[in-house]
């Protein structure tokens, strides 16, 4: 009878890791996040992550054309928005599949020196 239970549990766990690994296939969704503790700081880092991260940063940043750019390189330039430069920023580009992630990654780096970042 144990035998049987184990059985039937067993056959109801893959059941559900199958109907889960459904649900969870096909994620592609671009994550951006805050990549240092909130609070006083010398540099904030703003990390993206996904298949939409070249496209976003590239419209926010004209000094170059990301899409063309290099794996593994820096760029110094402005974030803006329109004609209004918003900051001055150093972004580092990691094509995937080779970063942390596998995916593409960007991370925008900015000095926040006696800033408050939240």
């Amino acid at each position: 009878m144990a035998g049987r239970i184990f059985f039937v549990g067993s056959v109801l766990l893959l059941t559900k890791l199958n109907h889960m690994l459904g649900k969870l296939s096909g994620w592609d969704d671009t994550i951006i996040a805050l990549a240092t503790p909130s609070g006083v700081g010398a540099i904030g880092v703003l990390r993206l992550s996904g298949p939409a991260a070249f496209t976003i940063v590239n419209e926010l940043f004209p000094s170059k054309d990301l899409l063309s750019q290099p794996s593994h390189t820096l760029h110094v330039g402005f974030i803006k928005e329109g004609d209004l430069a918003l900051d001055e920023v150093v972004v580092a580009l990691f094509k995937g599949p080779k970063s942390y992630t596998g995916e593409d990654v960007i991370e925008i780096y900015r000095s926040i020196a006696q800033s408050r970042i939240a």
